[in-house]
């Protein structure tokens, strides 16, 4: 596989802004918003610097779409009661999967990151369903 150095350089600058995020998360977990700032930087980064590398595209295009899902389901769960010791849970199981995810990126071992991506959404999900019975109107 021939290695494109744009993609290269674009994983490294989303795993920047991602790791931004996922220092101020380790502060304070319940600071969500800063998976929108990231989400807004990434996308500004990759539409002026990275719009022809199709691993800028995809990683902008998963994590928007992870971060809306993230923030609809935490939203959502806050008008069903959800505790804040289950809101803290998800954020902290995402901040985790971030972590490995920024890891992958920066080394741009693409097996590494496919296998990153798959955990963080199998762990948010675990995480998410966590303490939900059979039945549930909330289980996911």
């Amino acid at each position: 596989m021939v290695e494109n150095n744009k993609d290269k350089e674009a994983a490294n600058e989303i795993a920047k802004e991602l790791k931004k995020a996922i220092d101020k998360l380790k502060e304070n977990p319940m600071q969500v918003y800063v998976l929108k700032d990231a989400d807004k930087s990434i996308k500004q980064l990759v539409e002026k610097v990275y719009s022809t590398s199709p691993d800028a595209l995809f990683l902008m295009f998963f994590y928007s779409n992870f971060r809306y899902h993230l923030w609809a389901h935490i939203a959502g769960d806050a008008s069903l009661k959800m505790t804040d010791s289950e809101t803290q849970g998800i954020v902290t199981k995402v901040r985790d999967g971030l972590d490995y995810l920024v890891e992958s990126l920066m080394a741009y071992d693409k097996k590494e990151i496919y296998t990153a991506l798959v955990k963080l959404v199998s762990d948010y999900l675990k995480e998410l369903n966590k303490g939900r019975e059979e039945g549930d109107e909330r289980k996911y």
